[in-house]
């Protein structure tokens, strides 16, 4: 509790930001945590390079050791890495070059969903607990006895932990390493991995799982309970990344079952990380849309496509962002759920409640931000529709 072995560094970045700035800083320390034990760190030579935030954590090599030592005597071991790694792609490309190196598989909280390819043979998806649907659930549950828990969230708020159901095996798992990452950049974390990386460590003999899914019948309703699985398979015959940008809502947890690509942006699933609060989906979008557009025209290969999955409240709700794709001659694919359900402040079932109208017309909307759009009402029919309107912006 408080992560009392980053406590030195953080003391010497608060007195270091003193001393550069010539301000008073005041420092608590809780009674329990006094006599508590903390990283070693190795101090500057001299006051000359002093600089706040730098890495003077200096255990790197003990706790790359410790990790070695459960490998030996672990069996099934498995990375569970979390969203600080965002942003980060030197530690992510060092935690990728581990996992092949010594056939390690990994997972992802669902907070870091999209960071990874979700292709790559030793990739498990996004785990979280009774509410994941991927075949490397029953691996994790059944079958692992080490986990390196890297980068997850530090307080316990701030992650999906199975929604307080308790099936979340990875929270309170026994034999577990946790590398929480508390400096700089991650520069804690990088130097661990570039320490197990040359490490005398067995290589595992993981088989990538095999994964057979039904293919959703085409005479099917499109709906919630189907989307994923109809838009994994249309992300599964074509190599070009969807980068998916889910509103809040039943939009938001039927998008943990997609199935995602790396993408050039090092995420192809964003949502705001407070369980899609509303308002979000379609101005990361627009961000997302112009980032793809201009990566598109420096390396010269296929755009990468954002698809926004918004519900008819939602959609609502921030529509206006649509005039922002038009001035930009950005594209966007935005797969609007008309259920007429708006759960914000509803009270009841009368029409007051509603989000629509029968008689409104959202293909007149798209039409006037000179966008195309078509109703679907069975699989096949937007399986159709979606790759169509893919072909024509591409």
């Amino acid at each position: 509790p408080g992560q009392p072995n980053l406590a030195g560094q953080r003391f010497y970045q608060i007195v270091a930001e003193a001393y550069r700035n010539k301000q008073p800083v005041f420092i608590e320390i809780p009674r329990d945590q006094i006599a508590s034990k903390t990283q070693p760190m190795t101090l500057p030579s001299d006051k000359a390079t002093i600089c706040s935030g730098d890495n003077v954590l200096s255990g790197s090599p003990l706790v790359a050791d410790i990790i070695v030592g459960k490998l030996q005597h672990a069996k099934k071991p498995l990375l569970y890495l979390g969203d600080r790694l965002k942003h980060n792609e030197k530690l992510k490309q060092l935690i990728l070059e581990f996992s092949q190196k010594f056939n390690i598989p990994y997972a992802t909280t669902w907070f870091a969903k999209g960071l990874f390819d979700e292709y790559a043979p030793l990739c498990l998806g996004s785990y979280n607990g009774i509410f994941t649907e991927t075949a490397g659930r029953h691996y994790i549950e059944k079958d692992v006895d080490y986990v390196i828990d890297v980068a997850t969230s530090i307080f316990s708020q701030d992650s999906n932990v199975a929604f307080a159901t308790g099936t979340h095996c990875i929270e309170d798992f026994a034999n577990k390493t946790l590398l929480k990452g508390g400096a700089l950049l991650e520069k804690d974390l990088i130097e661990v991995f570039e320490l197990l990386l040359s490490s005398d460590i067995n290589i595992f003999d993981f088989k990538p799982l095999s994964e057979h899914v039904e293919p959703v019948p085409a005479d099917d309703k499109i709906d919630f309970n189907n989307l994923a699985s109809t838009l994994n398979e249309i992300q599964a015959q074509q190599p070009m990344p969807l980068v998916y940008l889910p509103e809040v809502g039943n939009s938001y947890f039927a998008s943990y079952s997609l199935k995602v690509r790396a993408s050039v942006l090092g995420r192809s699933w964003l949502t705001n990380p407070w369980y899609g609060a509303m308002g979000t989906a379609l101005p990361y979008a627009r961000v997302v849309s112009q980032r793809l557009k201009e990566q598109a025209s420096i390396d010269g290969t296929k755009q990468e496509r954002a698809v926004v999955i918004i519900g008819d409240g939602g959609f609502h709700f921030q529509l206006n962002e649509l005039i922002h794709f038009l001035k930009d001659q950005t594209d966007v694919t935005i797969i609007y759920m008309r259920n007429n359900i708006f759960h914000l402040g509803k009270s009841g079932d009368g029409k007051i409640y509603h989000c629509n109208d029968e008689n409104f017309d959202v293909h007149h909307i798209i039409s006037a931000y000179q966008g195309q759009s078509q109703t679907c009402s069975t699989v096949a029919d937007f399986k159709s529709c979606f790759l169509d309107f893919q072909q024509r912006a591409g």
